[in-house]
Parts: C-alpha cells; sequence; structure tokens
C-alpha cells in the first residue's frame, strides 16, 4: 500500500491486489467530494470495469446511486456492507442496479470510506456478482484494517498533488515543494529533510533536532510524536500495523503545525540502505517556493 505512493503504476496496480485479497471480480480504488459525492479521481481499478462502466458511473448514476448517497452521509471511516445501506429488494429494484450494476455483473458491495483532506472522501468499493458468496463479518474486519493504511497513502498522494501525474517523486521534487517532508527512521533520527523544516528547524518554530533526531516542544507531544513514529517504522518493517497519525506542534507566536506521520519505504527515495523510516509531512503556510521547469519536465 505505501509503495503504491511513489508512482502512478503502483497505485494502478493497487485495486487488482485488493480484488484478489477479498476474492473479487471488481474493486475501485477513488476519490469523492462531499457533499454530493461527486467523483474527483479513479485512482485504480480492477481489470473487471471496461470503458463503458468508467464513464457512465460517474457522468450519470453516481448521481442516483442511493448505495452511495447514503454511505457518505454516515460517520467516517466506514467499512460497509452493501445489504446495511439498503434493504436487498429495494437495491434490485433501483435504476442504477438494473442499468448499471446488472450490466456489469456486480451485486454483492464491500466498501471502505474515509476522510483524505476537507470535504475530499477516498473510497474503495469492493464487489462479487450475484451468486457468489456475500461478504462476511470477516470480511468487513479485514477492510477494516487496511483502510488506514488506505487512507494515508492517499492522503500522501494527495497532498504531493501526483494523483494524475505519470512520474515517481523523488527527493529532488520534494526539496521544491512548499511542504515540509521529514524522513526518519524507528528512533526519530533524520535521515532527510527539505528545505521548508530546515527553516522551521533554524528558527525553533516548535520542531527541534538535537543530535540528529526530530523533536518538538512539550514532554507530552514529545512522547506522542515518538510513539507515532516508533508505530509508522513497525508498520514499514512489517512488524506493525499502525497507519501513523497526526501530532500537534505549538509554534511561539503563530498557528499550530499538524503534523502527518506515516509509514514509508525509503528505498523508494534512494534514502541508502532499506531501514524501517517514516514520512513526517505538514504544511507551513509562511513558505512560497517554486519548482523550476526543468525539474517538472525531468
Amino acid at each position: 500500500i505505501y509503495e503504491a505512493t511513489a508512482g502512478s503504476t503502483e497505485m494502478t496496480d493497487l485495486a487488482p491486489d485488493i480484488a484478489k485479497e477479498f476474492r473479487s471480480d471488481g474493486t475501485l480504488l477513488y476519490t469523492v467530494l462531499k457533499p454530493g459525492a461527486v467523483n474527483k479521481d479513479l485512482l485504480s481499478a480492477s481489470g473487471a470495469f471496461g470503458d463503458w462502466a468508467h464513464t457512465t458511473y460517474p457522468n450519470y448514476y453516481r448521481e442516483i446511486d442511493e448505495l452511495s448517497r447514503r454511505a457518505v452521509r454516515k460517520a467516517l471511516p466506514l467499512v460497509t456492507i452493501g445489504h446495511e445501506l439498503l434493504e436487498p429488494a429495494d437495491f434490485k429494484n433501483s435504476e442504477v442496479y438494473n442499468d448499471w450494476f446488472r450490466k456489469v455483473g456486480f451485486y454483492h458491495s464491500l466498501a471502505g470510506i474515509f476522510p483524505v483532506q476537507g470535504e475530499l472522501l477516498g473510497v474503495v468499493s469492493i464487489f462479487r456478482p450475484q451468486g457468489r458468496a456475500v461478504f462476511t463479518e470477516d470480511d468487513r474486519e479485514r477492510l477494516r484494517l487496511l483502510v488506514p493504511h488506505i487512507q494515508r497513502a492517499v492522503q500522501i498522494r494527495h497532498r504531493l498533488s501526483v494523483s494524475e501525474q505519470g512520474r515517481a517523486l523523488t527527493l529532488e521534487v520534494l526539496d521544491r515543494l512548499a511542504l515540509g517532508a521529514i524522513i526518519v527512521d524507528e528512533d526519530a533520527r533524520v535521515v532527510f529533510a527539505n528545505s521548508v523544516p530546515e527553516r522551521l528547524l533554524r528558527v525553533g518554530q516548535g520542531l527541534s533536532l538535537t543530535q540528529g533526531f526530530l523533536q518538538v516542544r512539550g514532554q507530552e507531544r514529545g512522547a506522542r510524536l515518538d510513539k507515532v513514529i516508533r508505530d509508522a517504522t513497525l508498520s514499514t518493517s512489517e512488524l506493525g500495523l499502525s497507519p501513523g497519525g497526526l501530532v500537534a506542534v505549538r509554534r511561539p507566536g503563530g498557528a499550530h503545525l499538524t503534523l502527518l506521520v506515516t509509514p514509508f519505504r525509503s528505498m523508494t527515495f534512494s534514502c541508502g540502505p532499506a531501514r524501517p523510516t517514516a514520512l513526517v509531512m505538514f504544511s507551513d503556510p509562511e513558505t512560497h517556493t517554486h519548482i523550476p521547469d526543468t525539474i517538472l519536465a525531468r
């Protein structure tokens, strides 16, 4: 899942991999905008969805899909089985079932819905045809385990604005973004920091670097950051299940910084020997940078 944040090919392969895990004939990973559940970006889809299915659903059928409309009104994050949102008889009598689901060949559904940022939501939808096994509580629990990690991967791609870009991320591009990016190991030792946190570290804006280790002001916040980083690196090394978390940093005389900590595959960025690492990201409203055309082109 976290390797899917590195480039378009990896993200494209994610839905087919999820489909195999759930013995599904069709799986979609996409983003929508509230309140009308308007499709934003299709991030990945298994091979069962042809051009007709891709184009007709967001252009018309999503607007009349009561399953989708009810799901986005629920408290998030949500992992739900289709018949919990809409009675099977009502679903079979609906226009979207008769004109779209039945033609595509899907009936049973399992979905995970999660916030990405602001009004943007992420959705992973898993389908099976009628006549196949219904989704069970075991399936729900397996997806509930995966959703926080899928959420982190989508959040990273959204923050870096690469969901529709055909390039992999590089340290050079990270260094030009008006976005703080720090790669740390399990002990919060900094492996890489772009220019945004370097400036904040120098002027003491809530973050500090002590003998190469990332620290924040306040004993309680410092302990929480250490724990979130340690748990995230355990997931990177496949020894844990944490998707990381958020840590608020108080800045003297300024707005809070919210650090997003997520598991991270360091070999994707060529940071030296592979080791368990975490990515710490934040937005600094006082930073304005420019990415040269030559770097964007490359």
